[in-house]
């Protein structure tokens, strides 16, 4: 048994990539965390890593990989990934779904390239040309925020109670997301490649209260029931 200290408080949410190799885990902050699960040291159980024996340190399972900043300043309700874990959506306590791309290998590759390029205009900036050092991509370290980048957020009509991907993509590669919202309405959008800004699909309205039920009343013949909540009653 491993347990990791993920967060400074409680954590509200966490979710596993569909190849179990990132774990992505939320709380109070306004930040997410991303791990990284070795498969090799969970097949073989605890022991003892052979780098380190000095200080008997064990191998662990989790290892944290880095931060990714949020939009939303708020606690985490829920953190999951999409079916094909090309995308991750994490959801607040309010109006809005943020969603975040993970990028593939090769995009990770030009991001490095072009970090370079930058520390290179930096160094001709900062120091002659004979004091300048050649900064190697390959040895650049891969940061949480090269892997999962934001990408859009969905902003819906009332606070968001759940929301989950569908398994389906459409043919243009769009995506859709259902929310489900405290108002009791449920709204799917289409998370497109090629916008923006994601759309709203559809909207359905569910019978029954916007807000907390707060009293019945059955009716003598038990052929009618009542309900009330604030302002309203069916």
């Amino acid at each position: 048994m491993e347990t990791v200290v993920a967060h400074r408080s409680e954590v509200w949410d966490f979710d596993i990539s569909k190849d179990e190799k990132m774990l992505v885990t939320g709380g109070e902050d306004a930040e997410f965390k991303v791990w990284t699960i070795d498969h090799e040291v969970l097949a073989k159980g605890l022991e003892i890593d052979d780098s380190n024996k000095e200080e008997n340190e064990i191998k662990k399972t989790i290892q944290f990989f880095g931060s990714v900043k949020r939009e939303g300043k708020d606690r985490v309700v829920t953190i999951k990934f999409h079916p094909n874990s090309s995308l991750l959506g994490v959801q607040g306590p309010g109006k809005s779904v943020e969603i975040y791309r993970i990028r593939t290998h090769e995009e990770i590759k030009k991001k490095l390239s072009r970090r370079k390029k930058r520390q290179k205009e930096k160094q001709h900036r900062d120091q002659d040309e004979n004091d300048f050092m050649e900064v190697n991509v390959e040895e650049q370290q891969i940061r949480a925020e090269d892997l999962i980048t934001p990408y859009q957020i969905i902003r819906t009509d009332g606070k968001v109670r759940s929301f989950d991907f569908s398994m389906i993509e459409d043919k243009n590669g769009s995506i859709r997301v259902l929310t489900s919202l405290t108002n009791n309405m449920l709204e799917v959008y289409t998370v497109n490649l090629s916008d923006i800004i994601p759309s709203k699909l559809y909207s359905i309205d569910l019978l029954g209260h916007r807000s907390d039920i707060r009293t019945l009343s059955l009716s003598s013949d038990d052929n009618l029931l009542c309900s009330a909540s604030k302002g309203e009653y069916n």
